[in-house]
């Protein structure tokens, strides 16, 4: 076998490869002015979902144009859902700080609130990159595909949090695998996700059509 064969195996993984690491940079570039983020994520998985469904073209051109085309939508989407993490955020913060104010019906409520937030960001997005709507009504249908979909959920959820966590267990292994989340982890993350997606929002558009 030619190991340079353009349709070799070995040729088309590094072909994934290397355009995932671009999306990835082109990812961590876009969120680095952080009002951006909402942008930069449903750029990214306008790009990782039309992989996902057997499309392909130019990374950098799809990216831009769907970071452009959403900006508005995506940054309302953001900002509000910054607003909600960073109040919940701080209520958590409160807490530690006054442990003698600890309530446990408080502590439930927030625990309860902090897993439909994370419920409503895992699909977000995605949503926004593949259907037109508005914030308010992303928000709505993130929160019921969540639901109705709850095992996937929580393996997007637990994949797009892996950072998160394993700088919670180890603060020296997160910062050692920090140049692995720089370079290509977060369009791993979304490809993934993207193949548990794909086949939830095609019942969607099979039935539009």
């Amino acid at each position: 076998m030619n190991l340079f064969d353009p349709d070799s195996k070995i040729i088309q993984f590094f072909q994934t490869l290397g355009g995932l690491i671009i999306l990835n940079l082109c990812f961590v570039v876009c969120c680095i002015p952080v009002v951006t983020i909402g942008a930069a994520w449903t750029a990214m998985y306008t790009v990782t979902l039309q992989e996902a469904d057997d499309r392909s073209g130019s990374i950098l051109s799809r990216y831009f144009h769907a970071f452009c085309a959403n900006f508005g939508k995506a940054t309302g989407l953001w900002l509000l859902l910054l607003l909600l993490g960073g109040t919940l955020g701080y209520n958590y913060l409160f807490l530690t700080a006054n442990p003698s104010l600890d309530i446990g019906v408080f502590r439930g409520l927030l625990i309860a609130l902090s897993i439909v937030y994370t419920m409503i960001c895992t699909f977000a997005f995605p949503l926004l990159s593949r259907f037109e709507n508005t914030v308010m009504g992303t928000l709505r249908n993130s929160l019921a595909l969540a639901i109705g979909h709850l095992p996937k959920t929580v393996l997007m959820a637990l994949i797009n949090l892996l950072p998160a966590l394993i700088l919670l267990l180890s603060e020296s292994l997160f910062w050692r695998l920090s140049i692995f989340l720089v370079m290509i982890y977060f369009a791993v993350a979304a490809q993934i996700n993207s193949l548990i997606l794909i086949k939830i929002f095609r019942r969607f558009t099979e039935k539009q059509a």
